[in-house]
């Protein structure tokens, strides 16, 4: 019965995938039933309804990145990715069709309910014009725009409009960047793809002064308008013409899966979904500590991301009260960067210590992140909070004491010849 059912199940992979495509093979591999766990195993396959995108994500090397993975009632698989990069690869290793979403490119990424100079905080500064954010982390070293042809997807908003007023997706045409030819887009767009690498992807805030100036453009462009633009450099040309392709080294590649996974986490902790973030953080933080460098560069990189992941792990495990992990993850942070300026880290800490009702640390650390940030709302009412549950327990233990000394007083003045044993007992009586 067992056996039946689980050849049912590899049968129906089979049908979708083809029994000579190797991406099946790797989902059959998975399904293999070791010996040390046959019953557990038979009994995971004997159930009544059996998840085929646990089944799928379990046999490839990139769980984290697949965000949906499913089977369409015309027995197609369907995989939801942003990283088209990543979907090509993928692709060409298992030889399926991939129908590229770019739909997300055409999307202002400032959300509507959200303003620019909030949008701008998440970005980092590259000038006073010129506010930079990367989606996709590129291929080798920033590009020489002066060496080559270079050809880049762009989409261009003006402000907080949620559709595009010029984007390749609209008029079928990629932007160019070509000294030799003069052919050169505006200052800003010039500036921001200057700051790229071989086919990553970004998101820029770019002010009036860079793009269409303080008049902007009769009917499409408004006066003083900053514009907000995706890019992405798809396309490279040498001097003779001929297309230039960049392959990752085994560090970029690292260094790729690991954003992609670090973005995963983030999106799943938005999401309240803290267990699944967690994994997410702690298979990637191995994969950076067993990652082999080769100069300073790379080791800033890492330790940079290290960073960012101990803390966002601390914030994780105080959402799920495990406060002795969120300690922990604290500690190993202190190992790479002092967090006597880091108000998230410390208020992580603070937190940490009051479930362990180590409140006056708390308090303490509680003070150092409201020196920072003087007008945090959040950490003066958590700085009272801490107050209270202190005064609560000073007054707790001055009843207790008074209540030992009545006792005691009792004692002497009932001036019983008390067997000393019998005393000390009755000592460690409470009222």
């Amino acid at each position: 019965m067992e056996e039946n059912k689980k050849n049912s199940i590899l049968g129906k992979i089979d049908f979708v995938l083809k029994e000579t495509n190797p991406f099946a093979e790797d989902l059959i591999a998975a399904l293999n039933i070791k010996e040390d766990n046959e019953k557990e195993n038979q009994n995971k396959l004997t159930s009544s309804t059996i998840d085929i995108t646990q089944l799928a994500a379990s046999a490839i090397e990139n769980v984290d990145e697949l965000e949906l993975l499913s089977v369409t009632s015309n027995n197609e698989l369907v995989f939801a990715l942003t990283d088209d990069d990543y979907l090509e690869d993928f692709g060409k290793e298992y030889n399926i069709d991939i129908d590229l979403d770019t739909s997300h490119f055409i999307k202002n990424p400032c959300p509507k309910n959200t303003s620019i100079t909030a949008f701008c905080k998440k970005l980092t500064k590259i000038n006073d014009d010129i506010y930079k954010r990367i989606k996709n982390e590129g291929i080798g070293e920033i590009v020489d725009l002066t060496k080559y042809k270079v050809v880049y997807e762009y989409s261009l908003f003006r402000g907080k409009e949620q559709e595009p007023f010029d984007s390749n997706e609209i008029t079928s045409r990629y932007g160019v960047i070509h000294y030799e030819q003069d052919l050169l887009p505006l200052p800003g767009i010039l500036e921001a793809v200057s700051t790229m690498k071989y086919k990553e992807e970004a998101v820029f805030w770019l002010s009036h002064m860079v793009m269409y100036g303080r008049l902007g453009i009769l009917n499409r462009i408004p006066p003083k308008c900053d514009i907000i633009a995706r890019f992405k450099i798809t396309k490279l040309f040498d001097k003779e013409g001929n297309e230039v392709k960049f392959e990752m080294s085994y560090f970029e590649k690292t260094m790729k899966a690991v954003y992609r996974g670090y973005s995963n986490a983030r999106r799943h902790f938005n999401e309240k979904s803290y267990e699944t973030a967690i994994r997410i953080y702690q298979k990637y933080i191995e994969k950076l500590e067993n990652t082999h460098l080769a100069n300073e560069k790379e080791e800033r990189e890492v330790k940079d991301y290290l960073i960012k992941m101990y803390l966002e792990l601390a914030l994780c495990y105080n959402k799920v009260n495990a406060p002795k992990k969120t300690c922990i993850a604290i500690r190993e942070l202190e190992k790479l960067q002092s967090i006597g300026h880091n108000v998230k880290a410390l208020f992580a800490k603070g937190k940490a210590l009051m479930m362990l009702k180590d409140y006056e640390t708390a308090r303490r650390i509680f003070k150092s992140a409201l020196k920072l940030e003087p007008r945090s709302n959040k950490i003066l009412s958590t700085i009272q909070e801490v107050n209270k549950i202190i005064a609560e327990t000073a007054k707790e233990v001055k009843e207790e004491k008074d209540r030992q000394k009545q006792y005691e007083q009792e004692l002497a003045e009932m001036k019983l010849e008390v067997d000393p044993k019998i005393e000390r007992y009755l000592k460690t009586l409470k009222y």
